[in-house]
């Protein structure tokens, strides 16, 4: 796909809920990341996380993205286009990318 890989052609985008067997068009989740970002956060001793409304694509609705620190530098290691903000949808984002890891 078009944004499947990063800058350095590795792969980016590791999550889509489209491609599961049960998904629904309201509820449609992609998951920006890179492995080496997912081995920085498993070592990060502080991780923040935060969603915005404003700075998105019309057809999501929230850019979610969670930070790790690396020598007291904060870092954003993973965004999520999420469609909603229901209790459901965070829970399939985490349980995702405690998947990856």
């Amino acid at each position: 796909g078009l944004c499947a890989n990063g800058l350095r052609n590795l792969p980016f985008l590791l999550y889509d809920s489209k491609n599961n067997e049960n998904w629904d068009i309201n509820n449609r989740i992609l998951i920006f990341t890179t492995n080496e970002n997912l081995n920085i956060l498993n070592v990060s001793e502080i991780r923040f996380a935060d969603g915005t409304f404003k700075s998105v694509p019309n057809i999501f609705y929230q850019l979610y993205t969670i930070h790790g620190n690396i020598d007291c530098t904060v870092y954003p290691l993973i965004y999520i286009l999420m469609c909603n903000k229901n209790e459901n949808s965070y829970s399939e984002v985490l349980n995702q990318i405690n998947i990856l890891k």
